[in-house]
């Protein structure tokens, strides 16, 4: 079973935001997954950290100039993965009331399901 928590909403092309994943049994919790849509399918990012180059500079894709990413979590095997993004989306979905909303949305349903807590903001990458 996965439980999401924290979801911070942030819109830039595909990404929705960022939400914090737990599974149980285990209880291995997976802080910063990124949550994404684009036309109508949605999928959940693990963590990642950036790339340092031997200059101890970030990589950057040359092109765009978008910071690069290493996976620091992966789920090798197909079935595997599929069955972790529908569990992964279900509980976003559960943790935002059950439907997709755009970040505004998100945002103030989070609000109001949790009056009194203020959402914590995101970290910047480096």
């Amino acid at each position: 079973m996965i439980t999401a928590s924290d979801f911070k909403p942030m819109e830039r092309n595909t990404l929705r935001g960022f939400v914090t994943l737990r599974l149980e049994p285990s209880g291995l919790q997976l802080n910063d997954c990124s949550v994404h849509e684009k036309n109508g399918k949605e999928w959940v990012g693990l963590p990642g950290k950036a790339q340092i180059g031997r200059d101890g500079l970030l990589k950057k894709t040359p092109a765009s100039g978008k910071i690069l990413y290493l996976p620091t979590v992966e789920i090798p095997h197909k079935a595997a993965s599929n069955r972790f993004q529908q569990a992964a989306l279900a509980a976003v979905h559960k943790l935002l009331g059950g439907g997709r909303h755009d970040a505004a949305q998100e945002s103030a349903h989070l609000r109001r399901a949790s009056p009194g807590v203020p959402m914590r903001r995101r970290r910047p990458r480096p």
